[in-house]
């Protein structure tokens, strides 16, 4: 039953690191140039609202195996291999997390879950910049490909952009533009 609110991490081998803990809210957060950005292992309950995740080596978010988590308005750009991974540990997935209105541009794979998730809440998906690029396009978003996993109500194209060179903005149909320096 932590909250943890509007911290700047950076060049850490893990921007947040929750073990063990359960009912813990992460809002605000801005986590970038790490190896990963956030960590949870066994974590049950946890909520995930408007944090910023840039630049990490490995994995934006990464929940092993965590279960009946929700992920709402993040936004994960730029990741090495993930923006988000759903895994296992020792054939326990995590499952029964709920994400949706979340924005993913530019990682390495935007996502990769292998037990059973929502990726989307009643009609509001989440904002994918390879869209128009996945299998399922233009009736829902496949998580990695495996049919298990699907956004039924994906939202984009959503591109990067650098309107004042101090970083990079990113804009959409979602809100306008987001200055995510």
């Amino acid at each position: 039953n932590n909250l943890f609110s509007n911290n700047n991490v950076n060049s850490n081998d893990y921007g947040f690191y929750i073990y063990s803990s359960d009912n813990n809210t992460l809002i605000e957060n801005y986590a970038h140039n790490n190896t990963n950005g956030f960590y949870v292992r066994y974590g049950y309950y946890n909520s995930f609202i408007e944090n910023v995740v840039i630049n990490s080596i490995n994995y934006g978010i990464g929940l092993y195996p965590s279960y009946n988590n929700a992920l709402t308005r993040n936004m994960l750009i730029g990741n090495g291999q993930y923006g988000l991974v759903i895994g296992c540990r020792r054939m326990n997935c995590g499952k029964m997390n709920i994400l949706w209105n979340n924005i993913f541009i530019e990682n390495t794979l935007n996502a990769y879950s292998i037990g059973e998730n929502f990726w989307n809440l009643s009609n509001i998906g989440n904002y994918w910049d390879d869209l128009e690029s996945n299998p399922g396009f233009p009736h829902h978003y496949e998580i990695n490909d495996s049919g298990n996993n699907i956004d039924y109500h994906p939202k984009g194209p959503v591109t990067c952009i650098d309107n004042d060179d101090d970083g990079f903005n990113v804009t959409g149909s979602f809100c306008g533009a987001i200055d995510c320096d």
